[in-house]
């Protein structure tokens, strides 16, 4: 099991210096709520997240998150840090620092620094780093560009001209060096048993990345379309299949194919989808149509299918669901998950959107209470702040320089909703939680924009 101890985000989107820790004195919090005012960096918690899943599996630097990087000739560094713990074991962190150019069009990024370190959960024990990289070549120099790195280790892995090479394909492909498959490579290919903490420590990050789930803003902008995203983890012992992740749920008319070999995975999630749907928004199951065998050009066999609404006897088409309930069917296999494995990390962007409240404060209740997982989600409805103890809830605020915070002089008889808005309209919080603006203002400028519209 490896638990999510915190992390520290630096002049990522608006947060110039933010940190959020998910663990309360002895225990660590399975339910984290981050709310704020628009634009106050709750997105970019998520971003992050993103960034960490694909360089810790050694894929690129996802490309709908460039543009989040403050370009290198602004203040500060572009850094996130990530700490873990594997209960009893290590506590484990990874750090690693990025150089942007400005995100005009399309954003060039790299990474240039890395670090891997832990201590071993015993008294006395010091931090230690494992790994360290760093690249020294010219930022984003395409007239001569120079790759070179130094790698540092407490065992010598790899020559100097080696780091080189691998430099160059890292930084062409905005990858981490030390998530690297080359990398793993020499150190395993070593046999050395004087790498054996490395590769535990490698095997908590592992871990850590395997079990991570992200259901971010563009997933969640596709709820109302043509395509429902549907998250699963579907598994089958008999025919080997595995599937985790996201799937689409085509609901243009006409249906949809699919290949042959995905059927069992749409029928296995319509299935664990009936066992909690109907429970959740009562009298609702979710039918799948299935339609004859198709042959396509290329020799592979397709099934055509269509999702259907059934309420309590009357069909129609998933698509004319509302979006609540669409995003609902969304984020299912995620919560499923989370509220039955302690192993699994789930992050969901605007989990509150088309969702009606009453029912969105049970189930962060139910969470709460019982989820053995994490589950971090960013929210706008204040709803769910009256089904959460103060420590679960975490604020983005107006400083850019400590842009997370809890609220604090909470005694357990207060209701954290009533004591938020209270903070937002007299203050009396470490940093201020809003900025808002008078309504004479808001009114004076929605006239002025009418005037220029009517020109």
């Amino acid at each position: 099991m490896v638990r999510l101890r915190s992390i520290v985000i630096e002049n990522i989107k608006n947060v110039q210096h933010g940190v959020i820790d998910f663990h309360n004195k002895n225990s660590f919090i399975n339910v984290t709520g981050i709310y704020g005012q628009n634009g106050s960096g709750k997105t970019a918690v998520v971003d992050v997240f993103e960034v960490l899943s694909a360089l810790m599996k050694g894929e690129s630097i996802p490309q709908h998150t460039k543009g989040i990087f403050n370009a290198i000739d602004q203040v500060g560094e572009n850094n996130i840090t990530l700490e873990l713990e594997e209960p009893e074991q290590y506590i484990v962190w990874y750090k690693v620092k990025f150089a942007a150019s400005e995100p005009t069009g399309t954003q060039d990024v790299m990474v240039i620094k890395e670090e891997i370190g832990y201590r071993p959960i015993e008294s006395g024990a010091r931090y230690r780093y494992l790994l360290r990289y760093e690249y020294e070549g010219s930022n984003f120099d395409s007239v001569n560009p120079q790759y070179m790195g130094t790698l540092k280790s407490q065992r010598s892995i790899m020559g100097k001209d080696a780091v080189s090479v691998l430099t160059k394909t890292f930084i062409d492909d905005n990858r981490s060096f030390l998530f690297a498959n080359e990398l793993r490579g020499f150190i395993t290919a070593s046999g050395k048993q004087d790498f054996s903490t490395l590769i535990e420590i490698y095997g908590v990050l592992d871990k850590f990345y395997q079990n991570l789930r992200i259901f971010n803003k563009e997933m969640s902008s596709m709820v109302g379309g043509e395509v429902t995203p549907v998250t699963i983890n579907y598994h089958n012992s008999e025919s080997h299949i595995s599937v985790q992740g996201i799937i689409p749920m085509s609901l243009q008319n006409g249906g949809f194919s699919i290949p042959e070999e995905l059927y069992p995975v749409y029928d296995g999630t319509i299935a664990y989808l009936n066992e909690i749907v109907p429970v959740i928004i009562p009298n609702l199951t979710i039918e799948m149509e299935v339609g004859e065998m198709e042959t396509h050009s290329d020799g592979r066999k397709y099934r055509k299918v269509n999702f259907i609404s059934n309420r309590a006897g009357k069909r129609f088409s998933l698509k004319h669901e509302s979006e609540g309930i669409r995003k609902i069917i969304s984020i299912l296999g995620f919560l499923v998950e989370v509220y039955n494995n302690e192993n699994i990390i789930a992050v969901i962007d605007e989990l509150d959107a088309g969702v009606f409240e009453y029912l969105l404060g049970e189930l962060i209740e139910i969470f709460s209470e019982s989820a053995k997982g994490q589950l971090i989600f960013t929210s706008h409805n204040l709803r769910v702040l009256e089904k959460l103890p103060s420590y679960k809830v975490v604020f983005s605020t107006t400083s850019p320089t400590n842009r997370y915070i809890r609220l604090t002089g909470i005694k357990p008889s207060n209701n954290l909703r009533d004591t938020y808005l209270r903070a937002i309209q007299i203050g009396g919080q470490e940093e201020e939680l809003y900025q808002g603006v008078s309504n004479s203002k808001i009114k004076r400028a929605l006239r002025k924009a009418g005037m220029k519209l009517g020109k």
